[in-house]
């Protein structure tokens, strides 16, 4: 007798969690800047620059862009701009964490804020959200099967993490101020950000298309303020190892640094701006596996002694993937000025609470609205505000219980706005939530088997079917083969009730 195992080995999330990362700095405004007025906004991005796993602990850095627009204190208070970078970095340690993990980490900007404290000096503390996942491999001896025993099998399918890359990419183009804009005396403020992506993934290849918008503001000669906008298409091809065509593979987009300059037009005047912009890349791949383990067995005509050992897995339950087609209305307070154009909208949504309910998931969460827009007003010729919206979803979802946990992404594409006759922005954009539902399972698995001899003096015993029995059940009871009881008993399947007669052949 010799119970035959198959090893098998997969990575599964052991850690994960979230710090914020505190950092600040004061702001001198250059020698070639204007004194600040007013500051009009402050934005920023964050993008990991380096980080790694150590034993009890991972350690993360990276840097803030930082985009201060103001009011410069003159005259003709025209809008200006200064541009910097913070430093942000932490150790996060853990007893748990081994040096032989994979880590994934997203790092975004939850907060700044600032203080002028003269006109020429303002100090700025931001701060930033580190969402990380600690993976880890585990070697698992599924038991296959005991020749000449009877065995009985089970199937459970494992949530497995598969590749996990990160990489980099850089996007280029040029776009063109409309016709019947004025021409560029000096930018002021790029923005640039994923419009919509499209992912295809082969064996061992995965390819990203997309669309990145761009919006420039700028001074005009006249100095005072238009933008420009435009969309640069781009198409990358990455050779991945270990990629299935099968895979449920998650692409992290967060653009990076973008440089720009100005060119003439045919006529020599600037018009054109060549942008190129770095998107840092970040890949993760997750598989279903179906594993088949015997998880009950005997000896027929013997005497039986199994050997278990418990052991906690990560079992995929269901996923979904929904996209719903959203409408707003902002209008401006009665203390902002009032709307001329709008610059530039930027959309962050955020997950608040994702519950698992039998039957479905319900999640609700907000979307951030950063508006930056223009005025007529000669003394503030830009301005900004933020408008928060929730939103609640429920999704349907079989096989789903209270308590499974939800691994959820949230995307906003296709967003696009307009400006309306009574001075309202109306937006409009795709919400696209996908999510990924599993849960921890212990598994008693057999690690060991032994048989030895068992007595009995009746070659045949008459048995009557209780509550809750099977055949399988029945026949590991008086170690019997359940096709011997199929056959005595003339059984056309292995269905049984309560107070039928069986015939058990023990000889």
């Amino acid at each position: 007798m010799q119970l035959i195992k198959n090893e098998k080995k997969y990575w599964g999330t052991v850690l994960c969690g979230t710090e914020k990362v505190n950092t600040d700095g004061d702001i001198i405004v250059p020698d070639v800047k204007p004194d600040i007025l007013k500051v009009l906004q402050i934005d920023a991005r964050s993008v990991v620059t380096d980080k790694g796993v150590a034993i009890g602990g991972i350690y993360v850095q990276g840097k803030i862009y930082v985009n201060i627009l103001y009011v410069a204190d003159g005259e003709k208070n025209e809008t200006e701009c200064i541009k910097t970078v913070l430093d942000f970095r932490r150790k996060i340690d853990n007893p748990k964490i081994s040096a032989d993990m994979r880590l994934k980490l997203n790092s975004d900007v939850a907060s700044i804020d600032f203080i002028l404290l003269n006109s020429r000096k303002i100090s700025v503390k931001a701060a930033v959200r580190v969402d990380y996942d600690l993976s880890g491999q585990t070697t698992v001896e599924i038991p296959d099967c005991i020749e000449g025993w009877e065995c009985v099998k089970n199937t459970i399918v494992l949530d497995t993490i598969g590749t996990e890359e990160e990489c980099g990419f850089t996007v280029q183009g040029s776009m063109e101020v409309a016709s019947g804009k004025p021409s560029i005396r000096e930018l002021v403020k790029t923005d640039a950000k994923i419009l919509e992506k499209e992912i295809k993934i082969l064996e061992g290849k995965i390819i990203i298309t997309g669309k990145m918008g761009i919006c420039a503001l700028y001074s005009t000669q006249d100095k005072t303020l238009d933008y420009c906008e435009g969309e640069i298409e781009f198409t990358e091809v990455f050779n991945i190892e270990d990629l299935s065509e099968n895979d449920f593979c998650g692409v992290d987009l967060t653009v990076g640094e973008i440089d720009t300059q100005l060119s003439a037009d045919n006529d020599s005047d600037i018009r054109i701006i060549n942008v190129e912009c770095v998107v840092e890349m970040g890949i993760r791949s997750r598989r279903n596996e179906e594993i088949e383990y015997v998880y009950d067995c005997y000896c027929p005509a013997r005497n039986t002694k199994l050997q278990c050992s418990e052991i906690e897995l990560r079992e995929y339950i269901n996923s979904f993937k929904k996209e719903t087609n959203e409408r707003i209305v902002i209008k401006a307070d009665d203390n902002y000025p009032e709307i001329y154009k709008v610059y530039n909208i930027v959309a962050e949504p955020e997950i608040i609470k994702c519950t698992t309910e039998n039957g479905g998931v319900s999640v609700s969460g907000k979307v951030e609205f950063y508006i930056l827009y223009l005025t007529n007003n000669p003394e503030c010729a830009a301005y900004s505000l933020k408008k928060d919206v929730s939103f609640e979803h429920y999704h349907q979802c079989e096989k789903v219980e209270e308590g499974m946990d939800c691994d959820i992404d949230i995307t906003i594409e296709n967003l696009s706005y307009n400006l309306n006759s009574k001075g309202e922005i109306e937006i409009k954009y795709a919400l696209i939530q996908e999510g990924r539902i599993t849960r921890d399972v212990k598994l008693n698995l057999i690690c060991d088997a032994e048989e030895e001899d068992k007595c009995e003096d009746n070659d045949i015993v008459i048995y009557f079917v209780k509550k809750g029995d099977s055949l399988w059940s029945i026949g590991k009871k008086y170690g019997v083969r359940v096709c011997d009881i199929v056959k005595v008993n003339n059984l056309d399947s292995d269905i049984i009730v309560e107070g039928q007669k069986l015939l058990i052949p023990l000889g």
